[in-house]
């Protein structure tokens, strides 16, 4: 419907209608505003009538003793429905009874005043109760319905007195009208009264009750004041109903006041301030309306589904209490209220719902008001931290002054320990935009409350890692923080500590440090965090260089980390430090450039020796020999050569040579004589010591001979390296190898290098015959051997039956000839003796052994037969009692299984557990069996019945 005007609709029974053209029951007069189809849906179930057994019975003929009955609901238009049925003790053929109903159809535009105005929908004046078909089937559209006056001062109580409506019954009907709108339950009231007063009591009643309840609710709520039965329909919640008509063990509210018996209508579990509230200002309509306008207000925006829980309204009038001065109900739970008006503010707007806003500013301003000696609670500030989210902007500034005042609170009440504070920090932390805002001011105000925060966070670092990520974390949250020196000199100094408790790898947790912070830092030097990490890593490389005096570095690989620090070296860093930490800088700089451990090569490596003078040259050279405490890997030979490196100030003539070789080899074997071999053959592709056409420098063939003659006389009994040195692709090599190979062999080889070609000639004659002989030995052995007896066979006794899935199986083999194999069923078990254990599948199973010698005789056959079962696993029930009152029993079990050391229990068929289990197990009323079974993992199972009764 789209009109704007109340439509009215005449229904009763009538020799024709406006839908039927025979006699019976139809709209027989409407306004032209209402729909056929909307009349036929809508409107039609709601015209009935059912009147008092109590009248009709007797056959009561005087129809105004008949109650009427006033039905008002919401259509799913949207439309209000205000119609009422009348008793009519004879229809048009005065032969027999009938009704009338007159309803009035309230457009969805126009029906908040009468929702808001209770006598507009309970003290309707114009409602008719018969009608002249002749004057035409069309009823004229009001502006409005005409009604009564509402109730007057004090009426109230009169009437609730009158009906023995108390304070608790009154307070349940209204609790309970609310729950049948969202709840989907009708709630049934039959009055105690006489039966011709039963319409006018009833009105007055439900018009108390529509007071007192919320406009949403109202918005929804359907109601009929008189029906002769206590059935459902459809859009009517509260119903009215004749005394005596209760279902029984109906689950709907009942409140029979003419039997005194009132079922689910009990109010414990649910809040009363709401329900006390409209009791207590049951006779100041003023007041209620307040509240309602309040409610109304704080929801809007939310869920049509929350508006219609009774929970909302409670929390909504204790927010109302609160608005109008109630202390006590604030300051019972201030957290709890804060977030309440937060759970009605992040819904809708705060603009449209500005009491609740006003309400929590209000509120906020007291709790930053209080003294300095009340500290907040984590609950506290955590409301007020939601409120930044719907907050305005002109608030925010507010808030955030609210939350800084709390945080200098709970520091200063903390005293030394920074701990005691740490949770308000924490707290705020749970929402990274206000914990920024909120810092920023305390830092602001006090920049030490913040630094200690700073520094509490950073001693609680437990780790490098962690230390590193509160850069980040301030580079996020406070940006301001890392320009601060305190905060720079904390992080640092934790850095240093960290680095010092991890020493057994300290150098490689600083290269991963320095590493880090030139991540963190990035690329802009005008950056307040690349030059924290700038200064943080000159302070820890500063650190590292005064301790190089008290540390041993344990090997070369140790070195190479510094790679981070001395590779290049920072100018600016370098020329900050004193003299002695400089030379110390520079002489370990040398050294990683003369190992080639960064980006420098051999020709600059050897460029730096030839620079330095005789005693820089070696202190260097001692210093790098000390660090290839361990094997010398062959990704190291390279720089080996410049250990040994002899300047040119300390050569007597062009033949001295420019590297000591001999003392290059032996501190090569120092390591290993295996390096020695990878150190020849790798030499032999590298000009400091192979010359042109691939001839070897002489001072180095020297030397490599004098090595074999002095450190290594018995190499020649290494075959593979021997083998291995005397075919390299360097044939200058291989020759002094193979004269050194003569040198150490003995007398034969010797004797057979000199005379190998006449031995050769002998060969080609004795090589034939000893062919010949070798392959008739064998042949003539076994001719011998097939005279031999066969081998007897001695096989220890077996069991018929197992419990075990395996059988230990012991035999022996006797015979002339040592060499026996016996055979366990069909396939090789061993030489002349045998002790193992044979696998048995369930049932029957056959071992069968024999033996047989070189010769290929073979002992008789020994063949045992085992029968194998696989046992059940054992269970144990504990006793249960044979009668119980309970409604269900303990059941408490276990299983052992030498094959399976968990099996499943199941109880009555379903899985319970493994190993051993306890569980409730439910009775019914009378004997009760409980099957308890254990299965393993072969399915073998066992099972106990036991018996119990439960009794009443």
């Amino acid at each position: 419907m789209t009109r704007t005007t109340v439509q009215q609709h005449y229904f009763t029974r009538e020799r024709e209608g406006l839908f039927r053209s025979n006699e019976g029951f139809d709209t027989v007069a409407k306004s032209n505003g209402l729909e056929p189809a909307f009349i036929k849906s809508t409107l039609h179930p709601y015209c009935a009538y059912k009147p008092p057994k109590e009248l009709s019975e007797r056959g009561e003929a005087d129809a105004s003793r008949y109650p009427d009955s006033l039905a008002v609901f919401h259509a799913d238009g949207g439309e209000l429905v205000i119609g009422r049925s009348v008793y009519v003790p004879a229809d048009f053929t005065g032969q027999r009874s009938a009704f009338f109903t007159h309803q009035y159809v309230i457009p969805e535009a126009g029906k908040e005043t009468y929702i808001r105005e209770p006598e507009r929908l309970l003290r309707v004046s114009g409602f008719q109760s018969s009608y002249d078909i002749s004057q035409g089937k069309e009823l004229p559209e009001l502006q409005d319905v005409p009604y009564d006056r509402p109730f007057a001062a004090g009426e109230r109580d009169v009437q609730l007195s009158g009906l023995g409506v108390d304070q608790t019954r009154f307070q349940q009907l209204v609790q309970a009208a609310m729950s049948s709108v969202g709840g989907k339950r009708q709630v049934y009231v039959a009055l105690n009264c006489d039966v011709s007063e039963y319409a006018l009591e009833a009105r007055r009643l439900m018009e108390l009750i529509y007071c007192s309840l919320p406009y949403a609710i109202r918005r929804q709520l359907g109601f009929m004041t008189f029906n002769g039965e206590s059935e459902g329909k459809q859009k009517i919640h509260v119903t009215f109903v004749e005394k005596g008509s209760f279902r029984a063990q109906d689950r709907n509210p009942s409140f029979d006041f003419a039997g005194n018996r009132f079922v689910n209508t009990d109010l414990s579990g649910t809040g009363q301030v709401y329900l006390d509230f409209v009791w207590e200002n049951r006779n100041d309509p003023e007041r209620l309306t307040d509240l309602f306008e309040f409610c109304d207000e704080a929801l809007l925006g939310t869920d049509a589904k929350e508006r219609l829980k009774p929970s909302i309204y409670e929390q909504l009038a204790v927010l109302f209490e609160i608005e109008q001065g109630n202390r006590s109900l604030y300051e019972s739970d201030p957290a709890g209220r804060l977030a309440m008006i937060l759970s009605f503010l992040s819904a809708g707007t705060v603009k449209q719902q500005s009491r609740l806003n006003e309400l929590f500013i209000r509120l906020m301003q007291k709790e930053s008001a209080a003294p300095a000696r009340s500290l907040p609670t984590p609950e506290l500030v955590l409301a007020l931290m939601q409120y930044e989210k719907v907050a305005g902007d002109d608030m925010k500034p507010q808030l955030l002054r609210c939350l800084a005042g709390f945080v200098h609170r709970v520091t200063a009440a903390s005293g030394e320990d920074f701990g005691q504070a740490a949770w308000i920090y924490d707290t705020l932390l749970t929402d990274d935009a206000v914990f920024a805002q909120v810092i920023r001011e305390v830092f602001k105000a006090k920049a030490d409350e913040a630094e200690s925060y700073a520094a509490y966070r950073i001693g609680k670092a437990d780790s490098i890692k962690t230390a590193v990520e509160e850069i980040g974390f301030w580079r996020k949250h406070g940006e301001y923080m890392l320009e601060s020196d305190p905060f720079a000199k904390h992080i640092t100094n934790k850095l240093g500590r960290l680095l010092k408790t991890n020493r057994a790898g300290r150098l490689e947790a600083a290269a991963i440090l320095h590493h880090d912070l030139q991540r963190i830092a990035g690329r802009e030097s005008s950056d307040p965090v690349a030059r924290l990490c700038l200064s943080i890593g000159m302070e820890l490389q500063t650190d590292l260089l005064e301790q190089f005096r008290l540390m041993e570095l344990s090997g070369i690989k140790e070195l190479a980390t510094l790679g981070f620090m001395l590779d290049p070296v920072d100018v600016e860093w370098r020329s900050g430090l004193g003299s002695g930490a400089r030379q110390l800088l520079d002489e370990w700089t040398a050294l990683y450039k003369v190992l080639e451990l960064g980006s420098g090569n051999a020709a600059q490596a050897r460029q730096l020796l030839q620079e330095l003078g005789p005693v820089e040259l070696d202190r260097m050279q001692d210093a790098a020999k000390r660090l290839f405490t361990e094997r010398l890997e062959p990704e190291y030979f390279r720089v080996v050569p410049h250990l040994f490196y002899v300047p040119q100030f300390s050569v007597a003539s062009k033949y001295d040579a420019e590297y000591d070789y001999s003392r290059m080899l032996s501190f090569v074997a120092a390591h290993s004589k295996e390096a020695v071999y990878d150190f020849l053959l790798w030499s032999l592709g590298d000009s400091r010591f192979v010359e042109n056409k691939g001839q070897l420098n002489p001072n180095y063939r020297a030397a490599v001979d004098r090595y074999f003659d002095r450190l290594d006389k018995q190499a020649v009994k290494n075959k593979p390296v021997m083998k291995m040195l005397l075919h390299t692709e360097n044939e200058a090599f291989n020759a002094l190898m193979l004269s050194v190979k003569l040198r150490q062999s003995g007398l034969l080889t010797r004797f057979y290098y000199r005379n190998r070609k006449k031995l050769m000639l002998a060969g080609g004659v004795l090589i034939p015959l000893l062919i010949v002989l070798f392959a008739f030995r064998t042949p003539i052995s076994l001719w011998i051997l097939s005279f031999g007896p066969a081998p007897t066979l001695q096989v220890t006794a077996i069991p018929e039956i197992s419990d075990s899935a395996s059988v230990h199986v012991s035999a022996s083999a006797k015979n002339g000839n040592p060499d026996v194999k016996i055979y366990l069923n069909g396939h090789p078990a061993g030489d002349g003796k045998i002790d193992t254990e044979v696998p048995l599948r369930e049932g029957a199973n056959v071992v069968e052994l024999y033996a047989v010698n070189r010769s290929g005789k073979a002992s008789e056959p020994i063949r045992k037969n085992v029968e194998y079962t696989i046992p059940a696993p054992a269970l144990t029930v504990t006793e249960i009692p044979e009668s119980v009152k309970a409604a269900s029993v303990a059941v408490k079990a276990s299983a052992t299984d030498r094959n399976d050391p968990q099996p499943k229990i199941y109880i009555n068929g379903e899985l319970a557990g493994q190993g051993s289990v306890s569980k409730s197990v439910a009775l019914k009323q009378g004997e009760n069996m409980i099957e308890v079974k254990a299965v393993n993992k072969d399915g073998k199972s066992s099972q106990q019945l036991v018996k119990t009764t439960r009794t009443n």
